[in-house]
C-alpha cells in the first residue's frame, strides 16, 4: 500500500528526494489553526485525583507526602470538587490553571496535613515549616503531576491515502504545479533517523485523522497518569469539512521538565530536531501535477536518480496527470525510470501495466 504527500515546488520537495527528508510542522504552520491545539478538562473523578497523588514525587524538596497523607480520599475529594467544571485551552500553562485556585488550594492543603512523611529524608524539616509554607510545598508537587498530562508540544508530517484528490492538488500542490511523492507505509509505519548518517532508527506509526464536528476534549488527570496516548487520540481528529485530505500522519513531541512548568508560565524555548530522514525505498515514485512544467519534471526526476544512483539503484515510478473539463484529477501515463546510470532512460507502461501499478498502489481513477 501507499500514502501520498503533496509538494509545492521549492526546496522542501527537492529535499525530500534528494535528502530522504521529512519536516515536522508546528501549529502556525499548519492550514488548520485548531490542528494540535485542543481543550483540557479536570475529571470529575475521585479516584483519578487519588491516582494521581500517589504517582512519584518530581523532586523530593517538593514531596508531598513529608505534608499530607496523598491516599486520602477526602484530599482526592476535596481537589475533585475544587477542580469540577474547569477547562482551559492546550496553550494555556498549567502554572496559570493552578495558580488561578491558589487561595483554595492553599486552604485545602492545610485542611489535611499531617505529621507524617519519610523521617530519613533530608527534606523532612520541612514538616515544621509554616502551614502556608507547607501548603505552597503540596501545590507545587501538585503542579509538576498534572504537568505530566501537559507538558508535551506536538509537531506533525501529513500524508494522503488520496492522490488525486483535486482539492488536494490545488491547495498543497500550488494549484497543480508540484508532485505527489509516493510513500510505501510499510504496514502504517515509516522509520526515521535524525541525521542522515545515524544508524538508529526509531519506527514512527503512520496514524489515520478522524473527521469529527466535535471539540478535541482532553482529560488532564487521565494524560498525566497514563501518559502522552491519551492525548495524542484527541490531536488526530479534525473538523469534517477537512475530510477529503483522508489524512495519516506522524508525529513528534517535545517534553518539558514538569519541574519548571510547576515554577513558571512559560518555559524558554529550546531548539528541537525537526528534520527526519528515512530509508530512500521509502518513496516509490512521484506523481506530477497537471500544471507541473517540464523542465521541473526533469528535476525532480534527475534528483530521485541521483539518489538511487548512490544507494540501491532500484527502479522507481513517474505518473503524469491531467485535470479534467469535469473537475477530476486523472493519470494519463506512467513509466518506470532506471537508476543504473545518471543519464539512464525509462520504460513506459502499457495501458495494461500501468492500470495495474495504480491499483497496486490504490490509486483510484476518476470513472
Amino acid at each position: 500500500m501507499a500514502v501520498f504527500k503533496y509538494f509545492r515546488p521549492g526546496a522542501r520537495l527537492e529535499n525530500a528526494i534528494r535528502y530522504n527528508e521529512l519536516y515536522f510542522s508546528a501549529n502556525h504552520e499548519l492550514n488548520d489553526p485548531n490542528d494540535l491545539m485542543g481543550i483540557y478538562y479536570f475529571e470529575d473523578d475521585t479516584e483519578l485525583w487519588s491516582k494521581l497523588l500517589q504517582r512519584p514525587q518530581p523532586d523530593d524538596a517538593w514531596n508531598m507526602n513529608h505534608h499530607v497523607d496523598t491516599r486520602c480520599l477526602i484530599l482526592a475529594a476535596k481537589l475533585s470538587n475544587l477542580f469540577k467544571h474547569v477547562n482551559f485551552k492546550s496553550t494555556t500553562s498549567i502554572y496559570e490553571v493552578v495558580k488561578e485556585k491558589d487561595k483554595e488550594l492553599t486552604e485545602v492543603f492545610i485542611s489535611c496535613l499531617w505529621e507524617g512523611g519519610d523521617k530519613e529524608s533530608k527534606f523532612a524539616f520541612s514538616q515544621n515549616s509554616p502551614d502556608e509554607s507547607r501548603a505552597q510545598i503540596c501545590i507545587l508537587s501538585l503542579t509538576a503531576l498534572l504537568s505530566g498530562g501537559h507538558n508535551h508540544t506536538f509537531y506533525s508530517v501529513s500524508f494522503s491515502k488520496q492522490a488525486l484528490e483535486p482539492k488536494m492538488w490545488a491547495h498543497y500542490a500550488e494549484g497543480f504545479k508540484g508532485c505527489a511523492l509516493v510513500y510505501d507505509d510499510h504496514a502504517e509505519k515509516i522509520d526515521l533517523q535524525t541525521h542522515l548518517n545515524s544508524k538508529q532508527r526509531s519506527v514512527n506509526q503512520l496514524l489515520p485523522v478522524t473527521y469529527l464536528d466535535s471539540e478535541k476534549s482532553i482529560p488532564i488527570l487521565k494524560s498525566a497518569i497514563d501518559g502522552v496516548s491519551t492525548k495524542i487520540f484527541s490531536l488526530v481528529q479534525k473538523n469534517s469539512f477537512w475530510d477529503y485530505e483522508k489524512e495519516s500522519r506522524l508525529l513528534i513531541t517535545k517534553t518539558d521538565d514538569p519541574r519548571f512548568l510547576a515554577m513558571r508560565g512559560k518555559v524558554p524555548e529550546l531548539p528541537m530536531q525537526r528534520v527526519f530522514h528515512h530509508d530512500y525505498r521509502a518513496i516509490k515514485g512521484v506523481i506530477f501535477g497537471p500544471r507541473c512544467n517540464a523542465e521541473y519534471k526533469k528535476k525532480i526526476l534527475s534528483g530521485l536518480r541521483h539518489n538511487r544512483l548512490h544507494a540501491g539503484r532500484e527502479n522507481f515510478l513517474a505518473l503524469n496527470t491531467e485535470l479534467t473539463s469535469r473537475g477530476t484529477v486523472e493519470v494519463t501515463d506512467g513509466a518506470d525510470y532506471l537508476c543504473n546510470h545518471i543519464a539512464d532512460g525509462w520504460s513506459p507502461l502499457s495501458n495494461v501495466e500501468l492500470r495495474s501499478r495504480l491499483k497496486t498502489l490504490n490509486i483510484d481513477q476518476p470513472a
